[in-house]
């Protein structure tokens, strides 16, 4: 059997030592090395500028694997380009010689890792690879959303992997009394506005880091992860350093929002459309085109919003919510609109989600009320 390799990197290239002693490992195995001599110097290549000759380089090993010119390619794993092509997949991480390195871990992830890169679903080197693959000993990381804050919101499966969990990262705005009865370990990471216990490269690290010793960890996170959660910038660092990662959705705030005030967000003949936004800071906040606007995180900004709203042509007489804490026993309602948020300047409480809309009008009179408490069903 024959399994023709491809390397992409220069012919005096340490890497070439490493490949050499991964494919050591294979004793029964006939290979055929392809090393092919590159330049480093983009402008002399019209390569493009920056990472060009990365880019320059995976388009070779992509094209000489669906043109089925090689069966593999082994590649420095920090090379790598995320996302990979979709035809493709890794099919084993190579360990990391800490030997090379005086004994101690090497300080960028991957420096010394190599990645096994075949056609998807090719069952039989899946299977010749598997034995090398480190990845096998690495845990799983489940960014999983816990709903707007009352716990039977939570979904079952959420339930089910935060009982398995050995660790679990957890968000602000949920109450942590909730997870008394799980077993893992607990760890706060959450943030507020002016108020990190954690910044976002360090969540980042600590989660890569757990799943490193094998662990199974949940990242508990309020609402939805994948709703002004963070929730991508985390699957890219985990995915980019081969942690396996599962999303499980949440209720988030503002579906939580719509169902304890009887607003609905879209309404046959008043609203067929919903967006939903950031509501800071400032520079971030946009006036999408839609029939319902609903803003997150909006609270310290509320007569910006509705401003912005008004000067880019939004009746001052548009009917607007601000709901505090949604689905919880403190949950708070204010009913006004856009004009009267201006000139009375009022003011909300973070937390707070702010829908603006004529929906709000479909099951409620819509005049200015003071905040109320509206008794969560």
């Amino acid at each position: 059997m024959i399994r023709k390799v491809k390397i992409f990197n220069r012919k005096d290239d340490p890497v070439i030592t490493q490949v050499k002693e991964v494919l050591q490992r294979f004793k029964e195995i006939t290979f055929e090395t392809d090393f092919v001599e590159v330049y480093k110097d983009e402008k002399e290549n019209n390569l493009p500028a920056g990472n060009g000759l990365r880019y320059f380089l995976m388009q070779e090993f992509v094209d000489a694997l669906l043109e089925n010119r090689v069966d593999i390619v082994i590649y420095p794993a920090k090379e790598l380009p995320y996302p990979l092509n979709d035809e493709l997949e890794v099919i084993a991480l190579t360990d990391t010689p800490v030997g090379k390195n005086n004994g101690k871990p090497f300080e960028t992830p991957l420096q010394e890792n190599l990645v096994v890169v075949a056609k998807r679903n090719n069952e039989s080197l899946r299977k010749l690879f598997g034995k090398i693959d480190i990845r096998k000993n690495f845990g799983k990381v489940y960014l999983a959303g816990f709903g707007p804050g009352d716990p039977e919101l939570m979904t079952i499966k959420t339930d089910r992997v935060l009982s398995e969990a050995d660790i679990i990262f957890y968000d602000d705005l949920l109450d942590s009394g909730c997870l008394k009865k799980y077993s893992g370990e607990e760890i706060y990471v959450g943030k507020r506005k002016g108020k990190h216990s954690r910044n976002q490269d360090e969540i980042n690290r600590i989660l890569y880091e757990a799943a490193l010793k094998g662990l199974k960890v949940v990242r508990l996170k309020g609402g939805d992860a994948m709703i002004f959660g963070r929730g991508g910038e985390e699957i890219n660092y985990l995915r980019q350093r081969f942690i396996d990662v599962e999303v499980i959705p949440g209720v988030t705030s503002a579906i939580a929002a719509a169902a304890e005030t009887l607003i609905p967000l879209t309404h046959r003949n008043v609203a067929s459309s919903v967006a939903f936004c950031t509501g800071h800071p400032e520079n971030k906040i946009r006036i999408p085109d839609a029939d319902t606007l609903v803003y997150y995180m909006g609270a310290s900004s509320l007569k910006i919003i509705a401003e912005k709203l008004i000067r880019n042509g939004l009746s001052g007489d548009t009917p607007t919510a601000v709901i505090r804490n949604a689905s919880l026993a403190s949950q708070q309602v204010l009913t006004t609109t856009l004009k009267k948020i201006v000139t009375d300047n009022i003011v909300a409480q973070s937390p707070s989600l702010i829908i603006v809309g004529n929906t709000i009008k479909v099951n409620n009179y819509v005049e200015f009320k003071k905040v109320h408490h509206i008794a969560v069903r």
